[in-house]
């Protein structure tokens, strides 16, 4: 890839972003992760190995299906193949450049300090592959709509995307996916009400590693108008994909007394936090760009 570091302007949304501030995950203070490819449940980045393919068959297999030979999904699954759509209504990013460890809470926290962008429909975090010169870790995110990546991608060509002082490159994903047609109240994030022995962060997040691999963006408590038994927990996925739809799926099935619900992405425009002045940033951040500083419009690396 070419080109020099773009230079950085602050966020349009939140022009100070500090990962200290950001509330802890359960007692830890880490995000509980289960995904291969990504960080392990101590959240800590998991190395991979790729010094040399698995196997050359495996690798031919990924480039006949359309994707890198380094690819660290399932090529097979229908969900992980490039939509047949064109580009302009691909709503998935690839970013490169990124810390080397990484977390989805911190991934999660840059897109939001941009400003209002849209639903997060997915993200997935690659580690670092020293053995291919890879020394910080590459991420997808990808948009319910395509009007909120492209106005992520925007943002980034106006103000560059920083995150813990790694400025990032941001671009289309050639793997593309569509918009997805699920109800527009539809969100990676949880409300979920019942008895505060289940209702809590610690066994609800046990509860979850038994049904599904996921990561935790953030897990807030709501106390508010709450009795001594009730509890109400905002559960954050990284993903709706396969996260938060398989919770809730797994809750109402097994769980009738526990109350759950989707709740507003706070990524989204219609999260109650924004503020009037933060769509003026945005409004007047996107449109007639002269200069992109932080994105690519060509995919120029390889998806990892």
């Amino acid at each position: 890839m070419t080109g020099v570091t773009p230079r950085v302007l602050p966020p349009p949304g939140l022009h100070h972003y500090h990962t200290t501030s950001l509330p802890t995950n359960g007692g830890s203070g880490a995000p509980c992760s289960l995904v291969m490819g990504n960080i392990d449940r101590h959240g800590d980045p998991m190395v991979a190995n790729h010094s040399t393919y698995s196997s050359l068959g495996e690798a031919y297999e990924r480039v006949r299906l359309g994707f890198s030979p380094a690819y660290n999904g399932d090529p097979h699954l229908e969900r992980n193949r490039s939509a047949n759509v064109s580009n302009d209504l691909n709503c998935s990013l690839f970013l490169v450049n990124l810390p080397p460890d990484l977390t989805t809470t911190r991934l999660i926290a840059a897109v939001h300090a941009m400003g209002p962008t849209g639903r997060i429909y997915a993200t997935h975090i690659n580690a670092p592959e020293p053995d291919r010169q890879h020394y910080g870790c590459a991420a997808k995110v990808i948009f319910f709509e395509r009007q909120a990546a492209q106005t992520f991608f925007s943002l980034c060509e106006q103000y560059g995307f920083v995150v813990d002082g790694c400025t990032a490159r941001v671009m289309w994903n050639r793997i593309k996916t569509a918009e997805q047609a699920h109800s527009r109240v539809t969100t990676r994030v949880l409300l979920i009400g019942g008895h505060r022995d289940f209702i809590n962060p610690e066994a609800l997040t046990a509860y979850f590693r038994t049904k599904l691999q996921f990561q935790v963006d953030r897990i807030i408590p709501h106390t508010d108008g709450m009795d001594g038994e009730n509890a109400v927990i905002e559960y954050r996925f990284g993903s709706f994909r396969c996260q938060a739809e398989a919770a809730k799926m797994a809750l109402m099935r097994e769980h009738q007394d526990v109350r759950c619900f989707f709740h507003p992405d706070p990524c989204d425009p219609s999260h109650p936090d924004w503020t009037e002045a933060d769509f003026r940033r945005v409004r007047y951040g996107v449109g007639h760009l002269q200069n992109p500083l932080g994105a690519v419009r060509e995919d120029e690396e390889e998806e990892q």
